[in-house]
């Protein structure tokens, strides 16, 4: 396919062809109100497209990149991602409720306020970047790991985070079950036990 195409010109050959888009480069796009969903993504790369209130809803992932990317409004939800890499990407309030993920990336990306509720991540990692106040609740984490993220005032509720090493990120505010039960395993420092016993309505002295 060519790379020089439309990203909506791309999508109408891969619904003509059994709904797969395989090995084609997207470049600094703006993309608005655009129909991927169901949609089957193969070693596709997108660097510097503006994505606008698109629905990815059901599409599938394999093998691709994701580079300095903006999403706004956009709909991820019961989307499967495996071998996918995300850098320097913008999501802020992006829905990926109900989606899967085997060995994703996300690396110093910016997903305020997104939603990944009821979803599975299996060998994912975060690096760096900023999930303030996202929704991680009744997800199913698999051997995922994170290093110097954001978590300000995330929620965690009913997710367990038991072996995950969360002691270089930022845990402040976030949200739990009574009793912080979503932790237990999970290693943190002590400065962060400190701000968790607070949670419990423990007075630190």
């Amino acid at each position: 396919m060519s790379h020089e195409m439309e990203f909506a010109a791309l999508l109408a050959q891969a619904r003509q062809a059994d709904g797969e888009l395989r090995g084609a480069a997207v470049n600094g796009q703006t993309i608005v109100q655009t129909d991927g969903t169901q949609v089957e993504f193969v070693k596709v790369t997108f660097r510097s497209c503006q994505f606008v209130q698109v629905s990815f809803v059901g599409a599938s992932f394999y093998e691709c990149t994701f580079e300095s990317c903006r999403f706004e409004g956009c709909d991820f939800s019961r989307t499967y991602w495996r071998d996918c890499t995300l850098e320097a990407c913008k999501s802020d309030g992006g829905l990926f409720t109900k989606c899967k993920m085997k060995s994703v990336c996300f690396r110093s990306c910016r997903m305020r306020y997104a939603n990944f509720a009821l979803s599975s991540w299996t060998r994912c990692t975060l690096c760096g970047g900023s999930f303030r106040e996202t929704g991680f609740a009744q997800m199913q984490l698999e051997k995922t790991t994170v290093s110097g993220v954001d978590f300000t005032g995330a929620e965690f509720y009913q997710t367990p985070l038991a072996g995950i090493d969360f002691s270089d990120s930022i845990l402040e505010g976030i949200v739990l079950s009574e009793g912080c039960k979503e932790l237990r395993g999970a290693k943190i420092s002590a400065m962060q036990a400190a701000a968790i016993v607070r949670l419990l309505g423990v007075q630190v002295l």
